[in-house]
């Protein structure tokens, strides 16, 4: 008979509960297994391979992707030996995970020129959203929308410029709203002192 490989499992260095948001490191990583004994480990979520590693006890691995807001349960892992003196096993406990959506904190930049004749336009510039992020930017003064674009914009573009027919006046108070697409990230929206004059 082989030697048993009993061993159990951890993410984030815990076997409760774990929450993260969307994009933040998780490392599964064994402990318990037999000294001496080397193999391949699989962290798997239903038919999900979360991560894999082959190496020595004491193994741990990261997701090469990040993983998609979701839940993860039940975690476990499976020990495959290289060697014949040892038993393959299953983890004798399961982890769960969450992956929440990542906070989003979109602020208006500027307004250039913030003065226009009618029939000019202006740009109005964006910050603090993740490369990442998807979905889309829009400009507005109350109820009147004075710009938008998609992100990601195929040339890292952060601005969208108002149309030559917006009406003469003054457009203050000027909100930008991100509006996710695609689950992995939170919407958010910022309301700044910027201004807009149409003469």
């Amino acid at each position: 008979e082989g030697i048993s490989t009993s061993f159990k499992i951890q993410v984030n260095r815990s076997e409760a509960p774990v929450s993260i948001h969307y994009g933040s490191t998780v490392t599964f990583t064994e402990s318990e297994l037999p000294a001496g004994a080397s193999g391949t480990l699989s962290f798997t979520s239903g038919a999900k391979v979360l991560c894999h590693v082959t190496g020595p006890t004491g193994s741990s691995c990261t997701p090469t992707e990040p993983l998609v807001v979701g839940s993860y349960a039940p975690i476990t892992a499976a020990f495959v030996p290289t060697s014949g003196i040892y038993i393959g096993s299953t983890s004798t406990n399961s982890l769960s995970l969450t992956v929440e959506q990542a906070e989003t904190k979109i602020k208006a930049l500027g307004v250039g020129p913030s003065s226009i004749a009618f029939g000019s336009t202006a740009e109005l510039d964006e910050a603090g959203l993740p490369e990442q992020a998807e979905g889309t930017v829009t400009f507005t003064s109350g109820s009147t929308m004075l710009c938008s674009f998609n992100v990601p914009a195929p040339v890292s573009e952060t601005h969208c410029r108002t149309l030559p027919t917006l009406p003469a006046g003054e457009y203050s108070h000027l909100t930008v709203t991100f509006t996710a697409t695609g689950g992995n990230y939170a919407s958010s929206s910022f309301s700044s002192d910027l201004s807009l004059t149409v003469t």
